[in-house]
This record gives structure tokens, C-alpha cells and sequence, in this order.
């Protein structure tokens, strides 16, 4: 009977041992402030903050987060302590004893840049940081000069040259070169329809764009052997998160000149269709009327764009 109690109680002793350290380590955890840092937009943990920890004599001490954004505060037996909050990007945050399991809510600063140019970039930048020359033609430019297309825009630029074939369309040389060593971009991505190496810029309408960033110089390196003279990148609007937007625009000019364009966008929870079209119509233009040509020939210009979206709202 003594060797079965005395092969019970060992058998139990290692569980009463580890029940034992299991309530000491829980009741250390708890006896432990712990605070949260997290972002407020999307409630992701904010590990780069930097916590400090002010006492009422005034001495202090940094506290940094761990990658849950969860930070320890030291054990004290002051109750009238401050924890101020510090994170590049967000707004610093000063506050009074908090309880334990807190979390303290940090909202991002903002921070508006003058101009931004996204052209030989891998990113948007300010135009002043940008490693290029970058030319950035406004749609306010636009309006002034009651451009309709990119070759209206380009035609009125130093260094630019515009010119028409009548089979190829709308001509541009800049820096001397011609239409076959200049990429067009429309947001990055190369248009596309070269023939004998010329894009029509007639037939880019300016209904659906922002703004026209132009490099003058070899850019190669950056979009292929196309773009030795330069670059041109047309950016469109941004689509907006609203339900649903319109717009409708119309020119006139006595000369015969007759543009209407319309603009509609919706949107489907987290992704969106726009859609542009326009007509523009030239009905040619004679310096007398005993002559048999036209010293401007017709143009008819009927424009349909269509893009989807994927719309995130930061």
C-alpha cells in the first residue's frame, strides 16, 4: 500500500507544479499596463510610434511597440503619470493614465504636395525632386487655349513642331526628331496604332485628361528605343468614390468649329466604369470663296473611351 501512495503523489506532483507556475505567470501578465497603438483609418497596428513615458517629476522614459503595436509600460505605483504618443506621419497624441488593454487611436497628418509628376517615376513625386525636366501642361492651360486634342496642346509649346498628313494624321517633332522617336503615354502605358511610325494626336481627345507631362530629352532607359527625343505621358482624371458622376462640355468658333464631349461615371462597391464620348467637327475653312479647295480640310472626330477601376478609399 506505501509504494502505491507514494507512486500517486508523483504522478500528480508535476501537474500541481505547472497549475502553480501557470497562476503566478498570469497574475504578473495582468499586474502589467498595456497599451495598443494602432491607426485610426484602418485600424492597423502602428509599430514605428515611439511612446513616452512622463512621470510627475518629470523624468521620462521611450517605450517602442512590438509588431502588434502593443507596448508595456513600466511598473509603477504613481497614479498621476502622462503617456505621450510620437509617429512620423501621424498627429502626436498626449494623454493621461490610461487602463490597461487601451488602445490609443493615432490619425494620419495631411500633407498636401504643390505639384507632383509621375512621368520616369517610379512613384508620384514633386516635379521639384524629380531627376528630370519635366514640362507639366495644366488643364487650366488647356482651357486658355480652347484646345480639343493633345496636337492643339503641343502645337503652342517651345521646342514642338506640329504638322499634317493626309494620310497619317497630325504630324509633332520635338527636338528636331520626328513622331518616330516619341513615346505617348496615356498614364504609363504606350499608345498603341503607330503607322509608318506616326500616332495621329488628333484623335487623343483632352475631355478625359487632367494634365500632360512632356520630357524633353532621351528617355530610353526608361520606356524603350522609341523615346529618344522624349516623352509624352497624358494623365486622365482621377474617378471619383462618389455614387455617380456626370459632365458635359460644348465649343463653338465661327469658323466652322462645332465640339461636344460628355463624361459619366458610376460606381459597384469597390470598382467603377467611366465613360467619355465626344464629337468634334471641322467644316473646313476657305481664305475666299471663288476658290475651288478649302485652305482647311473637314475634320470629323467621334470619340468613345471606356475604362474599370478598382477603387480603394484611403
Amino acid at each position: 500500500m506505501l509504494q502505491v501512495a507514494t507512486f500517486t503523489f508523483a504522478a500528480v506532483k508535476k501537474p500541481i507544479l505547472l497549475f502553480t507556475f501557470f497562476l503566478l505567470s498570469v497574475t504578473l501578465f495582468a499586474a502589467d499596463q498595456v497599451l495598443f497603438i494602432k491607426d485610426k483609418s484602418n485600424g492597423k497596428p502602428v509599430n514605428e510610434a515611439v511612446v513616452v513615458w512622463i512621470m510627475p517629476s518629470g523624468k521620462s522614459q521611450i517605450l517602442l511597440p512590438d509588431n502588434n503595436g502593443r507596448v508595456k509600460l513600466p511598473k509603477t505605483e504613481e497614479k498621476n503619470f502622462s503617456i505621450e504618443v510620437r509617429c512620423l506621419g501621424y498627429q502626436s497624441q498626449k494623454i493621461e493614465k490610461e487602463n490597461s488593454g487601451d488602445t490609443i487611436w493615432l490619425s494620419r497628418n495631411e500633407v498636401s504636395l504643390n505639384e507632383v509628376a509621375v512621368t520616369a517615376s517610379y512613384a508620384p513625386a514633386p516635379a521639384m525632386q524629380s531627376a528630370y525636366a519635366i514640362k507639366i501642361i495644366s488643364k487650366e492651360s488647356f482651357d486658355n487655349m480652347a484646345a480639343v486634342n493633345v496636337a492643339d496642346v503641343l502645337s503652342k509649346q517651345l521646342n514642338m513642331s506640329t504638322g499634317y498628313d493626309q494620310a497619317f494624321g497630325s504630324t509633332l517633332t520635338m527636338m528636331g526628331m520626328d513622331m518616330k522617336n516619341i513615346k505617348v503615354l496615356i498614364d504609363g502605358v504606350p499608345v498603341i496604332g503607330r503607322m509608318n511610325g506616326n500616332i495621329d494626336l488628333n484623335q487623343l481627345n483632352l475631355a478625359a485628361v487632367e494634365r500632360i507631362e512632356v520630357v524633353e530629352r532621351p528617355m530610353s532607359t526608361a520606356y524603350g528605343t522609341d523615346a529618344i527625343a522624349g516623352a509624352i505621358n497624358l494623365i486622365t482624371k482621377p474617378q471619383s468614390l462618389k455614387k455617380t458622376t456626370a459632365g458635359a462640355s460644348a465649343y463653338y468658333e465661327n469658323i466652322g468649329t462645332y465640339n461636344t464631349d460628355l463624361n459619366v461615371a458610376t460606381n459597384f462597391k469597390h470598382a467603377g466604369i467611366k465613360i467619355t464620348a465626344g464629337r468634334n467637327f471641322f467644316e473646313g475653312w476657305n481664305l475666299t470663296d471663288d476658290r475651288r479647295g478649302l485652305n482647311g480640310n473637314p475634320r470629323h472626330n467621334i470619340l468613345v473611351q471606356h475604362c474599370c477601376n478598382i477603387l480603394s478609399e484611403k
